[in-house]
């Protein structure tokens, strides 16, 4: 059995939606070959038949029932992982970390901050006062987001 592409499962899971190929192609922008041939190379990575097929008509077998469940629960989390990292790209969610020497940290005025957060409410904000050293070492290692020198 080999790992089932994506784009099989998104065309499984519209077929089981929709109920019909044409429509799950249509759902989909694809043609209806297209999701057929999607549908045939899903059953053949599973190695199991999911539809009694009758006159051009598929009809789900209770296997593709239970599937259909937790390929719904797999392509949830991969949309949670899409909104996720724009989420981050757009700084809608995240950490962020500034440290810096106690010469520089100690003076961002606490307006700029207090601004910052209400932009960004789902950021966590953090300054962090340490050594010269020490400022360096974390930028290094990228255990800061930024550093703040003199």
């Amino acid at each position: 059995m080999t790992r089932p592409k994506i784009r099989n499962l998104e065309s499984f899971r519209e077929i089981m939606r929709t109920g019909s190929v044409t429509e799950a192609a249509h759902t989909l922008g694809l043609t209806q070959s297209a999701v057929s041939r999607q549908l045939a190379q899903f059953e053949k990575e599973i190695g199991l038949e999911l539809f009694f097929r009758d006159k051009g008509r598929l009809i789900p077998l209770p296997e593709a029932q239970d599937l259909c469940l937790e390929i719904d629960l797999a392509l949830s989390s991969f949309g949670r992982v899409q909104l996720m990292a724009e989420d981050l790209r757009t700084l809608a969610r995240g950490q962020l970390r500034v440290v810096g020497p106690p010469s520089c940290v100690e003076g961002v005025p606490a307006s700029f901050i207090a601004s910052f957060l209400e932009k960004h409410p789902d950021i966590q904000f953090t300054i962090d006062s340490r050594n010269h050293e020490t400022v360096l070492e974390q930028a290094v290692c990228r255990e800061a987001s930024a550093r703040m020198t003199v």
